[in-house]
C-alpha cells in the first residue's frame, strides 16, 4: 500500500490525487469592486466529465467567503484567498445549500479563519452538517444564526 503524500487526499477509486496540483490552476478574478471569483477546474480523471468548482470572496472590514469547495480542494481555495487577502482575516462563510461542494471545507475554513463565523440561512438551525465530523468547528458558539437573520432578511 502506497503512503499518502502531505496535502493528498484520497480520489476515486483509491488513487491518490494532491490538492497542490489544483493550486496553480486555481483563477481569481475580480468579477466587479472587490468581489472575486475563484475557480478551480477538476479534470475529467477525478470528476467524470470534468468540473469547476467556483467560490465568491468579498473583501470587506468583514470579508466574506461563499461557498468553501468540497475538502479535496481546501489547500487551493486558500491559496487563492491568499492571493486576495489573509485567510485569517475571514468574517463570514456562508454557502447556498448543504452538500460538500458548497461547505465541505467548512470546518478546515473555521480552523484557520478563528473570527469567521458561517452564515445561515433562517430555518437551517445550528445543526448544520458539512460532511464527515458533523457540526462545524465550535458547534452553536460560531453558527452566526443573528448574523443570518440580519444578511438574508435584507434581500428577502
Amino acid at each position: 500500500m502506497r503512503p499518502k503524500a502531505a496535502g493528498a487526499v484520497p480520489a476515486r477509486k483509491g488513487k491518490i490525487i494532491s490538492t497542490q496540483s489544483y493550486a496553480s490552476s486555481t483563477r481569481v478574478d475580480e468579477i466587479a469592486d472587490g468581489i472575486f471569483r475563484i475557480s478551480t477546474p477538476v479534470p475529467a480523471s477525478v470528476v467524470p466529465g470534468g468540473f469547476t468548482f467556483n467560490q465568491f470572496l468579498i473583501r470587506d472590514a468583514d470579508p466574506l467567503l461563499f461557498h468553501t469547495g468540497p475538502r479535496m480542494l481546501f489547500g487551493a481555495v486558500r491559496e487563492a484567498i491568499e492571493r486576495v487577502i489573509p485567510v485569517a482575516t475571514l468574517r463570514y462563510i456562508s454557502f447556498s445549500h448543504v452538500e460538500a461542494d458548497a461547505c465541505g471545507s467548512l470546518n478546515q475554513f473555521l480552523a484557520v479563519a478563528p473570527q469567521a463565523v458561517p452564515l445561515l440561512r433562517p430555518g437551517r438551525g445550528n445543526g448544520v452538517n458539512c460532511g464527515p465530523g458533523g457540526s462545524p468547528a465550535s458547534g452553536a458558539s460560531r453558527s452566526g444564526a443573528p448574523h443570518a437573520r440580519a444578511a438574508y432578511g435584507a434581500v428577502g
